[in-house]
C-alpha cells in the first residue's frame, strides 16, 4: 500500500511539473509585433522597405511607379507586420493611356485578395481571391493624368474600398471563408501586408499610408 501511495504521489508531482513547464513555456512565446505606422513619400528617391518580384519598378519626383505597359501582372510588396486591422491608402494615376489595369494587393483573413483597378476605359473594377467577387464589381477606371486616392480598410471580417473618400464597395467574410488568390498565379512572390501591380499598364503611386485602426 505503501508502495502505491508512493507512486501516484510521484505520478502527480510528475504532471504538475510538467503542466507548469508547459504554461511557462506558453507565457514565454513572444507576442506578434505590433503593426507600426507607414508613410511612404519616396521623397529620398528610393522605395524603402519595398520589394519588387516581377516589373520594372522605381522612383522618380517622389514617386513609386511601373513604367512597363508590356507586362502582365507585375508586383512589389511592402515588408510589414501581419495584422487583420489596418487602413491601407494612397494616390495613384496613369501618366499616359493603356488598355489594362493596376492591382492593389492587401492581406484579409490571413489570405492574400487583391483589388483589380481598371486603368483605361471598358476594364472593370472588382476583388480578386473572394468568392463572389461581383459583390465588389463597380465601372470605375483610373483617368489618365488624373490622381485619386483610394483606400482598404481591413477590419477583422469586414473589408471595404473607398475612392475619393466615397465608400464604393464592402464586403464580409468569416473565417476559413476567403479563398485567397491562387499561389501559382496571381498570389505568386507575395510577401508581405500590402503591394502593387500592374497589369499591362503604367502606374504611379505616391503618398502611401498604412496605419494600424485597432487596438
Amino acid at each position: 500500500m505503501k508502495i502505491q501511495t508512493t507512486s501516484i504521489v510521484c505520478l502527480a508531482l510528475v504532471l504538475s511539473a510538467c503542466g507548469g513547464h508547459g504554461a511557462q513555456a506558453s507565457a514565454n512565446t513572444p507576442a506578434p509585433p505590433p503593426l507600426p505606422t507607414y508613410r511612404g513619400t519616396f521623397d529620398k528617391g528610393s522605395a524603402e522597405n519595398w520589394t519588387a518580384s516581377y516589373g520594372n519598378w522605381w522612383v522618380k519626383d517622389g514617386l513609386y511607379q511601373q513604367d512597363d505597359k508590356g507586362l502582365e501582372n507585375t508586383k512589389t510588396m511592402l515588408s510589414l507586420p501581419n495584422s487583420d486591422c489596418y487602413t491601407f491608402q494612397f494616390k495613384t494615376t496613369t501618366p499616359t493611356f493603356c488598355v489594362g489595369s493596376m492591382l492593389v494587393f492587401v492581406k484579409y483573413q490571413k489570405k492574400y485578395v487583391a483589388w483589380r483597378v481598371g486603368a483605361a476605359s471598358g476594364v472593370s473594377s472588382e476583388v480578386a481571391g473572394i468568392d463572389s467577387p461581383e459583390e465588389t464589381a463597380r465601372p470605375f477606371t483610373l483617368e489618365e493624368k488624373r490622381w485619386t486616392r483610394l483606400k482598404i480598410i481591413v477590419n477583422g471580417e469586414r473589408l471595404t474600398g473607398w475612392v475619393d473618400d466615397a465608400q464604393t464597395w464592402s464586403i464580409r467574410r468569416q473565417p476559413g471563408q476567403v479563398r485567397g488568390l491562387d499561389p501559382a498565379g496571381l498570389g505568386k512572390d507575395l510577401v508581405g501586408l500590402v503591394g502593387f501591380g500592374t497589369d499591362h499598364a503604367h502606374v504611379q503611386f505616391g503618398d502611401v499610408q498604412v496605419t494600424p485602426t485597432c487596438q
